[in-house]
């Protein structure tokens, strides 16, 4: 396994981390450590450092990974994977024990998957499915919470973020829509904001300037920035070079917010959320397309995390 190296507005030296089609990132005991999983790979987890494996899931799905996702819940940080199996499972990803019981709603494969803390500091799932319903859950009892028909046709993507009054899920469809849902409870306020031209495969919600901004790709290859508040656009597309963008990731470079964005060029970019300016791309084409990405900083400095169609997870150094 190399060592991480850094070349300005670059992303040099690819490294291979583990196995999998989609990627998240989780810091655990003061170690960033990758969980990914995919069609023919289990849920598994590497400390994205080394490339050591870490013991994987104490729960496992009856057919292929179609998402995953991470958050801290109080004492420790729960990973939750989603498959064609129509279930959402959760697990300790320091000690690999199950969390909770399988979620799950009538039977569709569940696409897309998301955790974050709920309005009472609990620990909240989402999900989306191929019918259009995006549901939640307490991951710790594996009581649902909440569903609602957000899209028509797929649900491709879902992020969660906590709100003023309540939890705001944002999701991405089959139908172009990026659809902001602020939940209390019960889903309520829902805003569709028209844009993209064909499938949304990409959503992140995060913060520019002091306000909740949510993040869109899709297959009309422009990343979107939305503001969650009030619906509107900020600023105009961007186009990101990829084809169809595949895969967004919130973070920071140098101290400023900034998107990692993947696609089916099979590279990896990333943007200044302010201005759109292109801060760092790689220096080599991935083997296919990318389906996910996910930044995080390893020995203070950041990392780009991605998988995509070779079923393989690589981590790409970044510095502008």
């Amino acid at each position: 396994m190399s060592g991480i190296c850094f070349v300005s507005g670059r992303l040099h030296e690819r490294r291979r981390v583990g196995r999998g089609s989609v990627v998240t990132l989780a810091d655990v005991d003061g170690r960033t450590v990758a969980v990914a999983g995919g069609e023919h790979s289990p849920v598994g987890a590497w400390d994205l450092a080394t490339g050591a494996p870490l013991r994987g899931p104490g729960c496992g799905h009856e057919a292929p990974v179609h998402a995953v996702a991470a958050a801290r819940s109080r004492e420790r940080v729960v990973a939750l994977s989603g498959g064609a199996d129509g279930t959402v499972r959760a697990w300790d990803v320091a000690t690999g024990a199950a969390v909770g019981r399988p979620m799950a709603g009538p039977a569709c494969a569940i696409v897309a998957v998301a955790a974050g803390p709920g309005a009472g500091g609990e620990l909240l799932a989402v999900a989306g499915d191929q019918e259009g319903m995006v549901r939640t859950w307490d991951v710790a009892s594996g009581a649902p919470r909440a569903a609602y028909a957000a899209h028509r046709g797929w649900v491709t993507s879902v992020a969660l973020a906590p709100s003023e009054d309540g939890t705001v899920v944002v999701s991405g469809g089959e139908d172009g829509a990026v659809v902001v849902c602020h939940l209390d409870g019960r889903a309520r306020r829902r805003r569709r904001l028209a844009g993209h031209r064909g499938w949304v495969h990409a959503v992140a919600v995060g913060a520019l300037h002091g306000r909740a901004v949510a993040i869109s790709g899709g297959e009309d290859g422009t990343i979107r920035t939305w503001d969650v508040a009030g619906g509107e656009a900020r600023g105009a597309p961007l186009p990101a070079g990829h084809g169809s963008v595949g895969a967004v990731s919130l973070g920071s470079l140098d101290g400023r917010e900034a998107v990692a964005t993947g696609g089916d060029d099979g590279m990896v970019r990333i943007w200044d959320l302010s201005s759109g300016a292109l801060r760092c791309e790689s220096s080599a084409a991935h083997d296919g397309a990318i389906y996910s990405v996910a930044m995080a900083e390893v020995d203070r400095r950041p990392v780009v995390a991605f998988a995509g169609s070779d079923g393989t997870l690589w981590a790409w150094s970044a510095s502008a």
